[in-house]
């Protein structure tokens, strides 16, 4: 495993989730924005933000960049697995699980109550048994080519609830995310992603104030724990239990701007930008606003805001999980960001996840004091 075109060619071989490759090989990225570009002789391994990859690993050679991608992608089954099915049936997921049996062809399964009385059933293969199955997709996929068969969503009705409309888009989103691995909790509408290190919760709030035809709120609040603090802090007797909180939207959705302390600038999730002068600031923001109106929402707006998910909450997974990708949040933050990892004024559990996850690092020395 020396070049891209090797990682190509392995990916390819063992059925990879969705991937693309430039026209010149330069650049290669996984279908979660993750991914590995060459620029000036230099080699990064990052995620792709608005078409710029952010760069959490850098090398001199290929090689050594094709290695540890490849480290990365070999240990992550999920990069494997390929839902076929979410079946609202029993009788049909039944009859598909019983022919994958049948065809001798590994799966998991799973069941999930999206609703009161209302339990969806998942299924999944793995690597080049997706080409198995090709002829049985009929069993679990509707012949449906809108972008949702929801009729709150496509039949627009101005004398319908808010809390409706608002319901229905949290389950588009829920249902987009749990063909990726995602659990979704449609009481309290969330989706959550948890590995061995991490838990992620991406919360979805609304408004009081809501009015249909004019304005439905969809607030996004992501919330990521650490898995090994909790453990260590269970492990302790006569310790505080913790929920492994580590950070949230104030820290992920803020960034440097520029060197007049006093420029501000927003973006919003549907992409419009409000640029400002604020004589109180003493830092450059540059903000990701995470909050849309989704009244009269339609497949455009509903691809931003995935489009918002994917690029501005993901990445910071992997981020968390990398020394180079911590040490680079560290460098390039707000100062105002970092002071609420310092677990002074804030539950944040930063430092301990850091000396737990990176004993080498001297987390305190990279924060405000």
């Amino acid at each position: 495993m020396r070049t891209i075109n090797d990682l190509v060619n392995f990916m390819t071989e063992n059925c990879y989730q969705k991937f693309t490759l430039t026209a010149d090989g330069t650049e290669l990225q996984l279908s979660n924005g993750f991914g590995l570009k060459c620029t000036d002789e230099k080699f990064h391994i990052g995620y792709n933000e608005r078409g710029t990859m952010e760069s959490i690993q850098k090398f001199k050679t290929e090689t050594e960049a094709v290695v540890a991608f490849y480290k990365r992608i070999k240990s992550d089954k999920l990069l494997r697995r390929h839902c076929i099915g979410i079946l609202k049936s029993k009788e049909s997921f039944t009859e598909l699980t019983d022919i994958l049996k049948s065809n001798h062809i590994r799966f998991e399964q799973d069941s999930i109550l999206y609703a009161e009385n209302d339990t969806r059933y998942r299924v999944f293969v793995f690597g080049c048994d997706v080409k198995k199955i090709d002829g049985l997709k009929d069993l679990s996929k509707t012949n449906n080519n809108s972008w949702t068969d929801n009729k709150i969503l496509l039949e627009y009705n101005e004398n319908r609830p808010s809390k409706d409309i608002f319901q229905a888009v949290c389950d588009e989103i829920g249902n987009h995310y749990v063909k990726k691995g995602f659990k979704y909790s449609r009481s309290k509408p969330k989706i959550v992603y948890k590995d061995e290190l991490l838990k992620v919760e991406i919360c979805f709030w609304s408004s009081k104030s809501n009015t249909t035809g004019r304005n439905i709120t969809l607030e996004i609040l992501p919330n990521f724990y650490s898995i090994e603090v909790i453990k260590q802090k269970l492990s302790k007797s006569n310790s505080k239990i913790t929920n492994g909180y580590l950070l949230g939207h104030t820290v992920i959705f803020n960034e440097k701007y520029t060197n007049n302390p006093k420029l501000q600038k927003v973006i919003q999730i549907y992409g419009d930008v409000i640029e400002k002068e604020d004589v109180h600031a003493n830092e450059s923001r540059l903000r990701h606003n995470h909050y849309c109106n989704i009244d009269k929402i339609d497949e455009l707006k509903f691809n931003k805001i995935i489009s918002f998910i994917d690029t501005k909450i993901l990445p910071w997974i992997e981020l968390l999980k990398s020394k180079e990708g911590v040490l680079k949040f560290t460098e390039d933050s707000l100062k105002s960001v970092l002071s609420s990892l310092n677990g002074k004024s804030t539950n944040s559990d930063f430092i301990q996840y850091c000396n737990l996850t990176f004993p080498d690092i001297d987390i305190r020395e990279k924060l405000p004091k």
